[in-house]
């Protein structure tokens, strides 16, 4: 049954329903991007300390955690990104030549005179 529900399983939701739904949810991100935050920074804080001191085992088995943490969330991100990368490809590779445009919108007179200057070099 969906989320989206009353009580009773008919029907759209009672408007305080949803509205309690929608604030816990947008609660649940708060707190996923406040814990977020606060890994992200320990991250820096570990860095910057091995940088300066170095790292104890305690410490190098926690920022192999945070790192570990990072490359899982950003690797979901990067897959997008690439989806992306690849449909702007795509795209490119249907779009006609720049020459093939010049030549499309130029006159049968100066088409011409581009073969006759082709055909001289030759």
């Amino acid at each position: 049954m969906s989320h989206w529900r009353n009580n009773c399983g008919d029907g759209p939701p009672q408007p305080e329903q949803a509205a309690r739904e929608l604030l816990g949810h947008a609660l649940h991100r708060m707190a996923e991007e406040e814990a977020w935050h606060d890994s992200s920074q320990r991250r820096v804080e570990l860095i910057q300390k091995n940088r300066n001191f170095g790292l104890t085992a305690e410490e190098g088995r926690e920022f192999n955690c945070l790192q570990a943490a990072i490359d899982q969330r950003l690797e979901a991100r990067d897959r997008q990104l690439l989806g992306v990368a690849e449909e702007f490809r795509q795209l490119a590779e249907r779009l006609p030549d720049a020459t093939e445009k010049v030549l499309a919108e130029a006159s049968p007179a100066d088409r011409m005179a581009e073969w006759r200057r082709d055909k001289a070099r030759l």
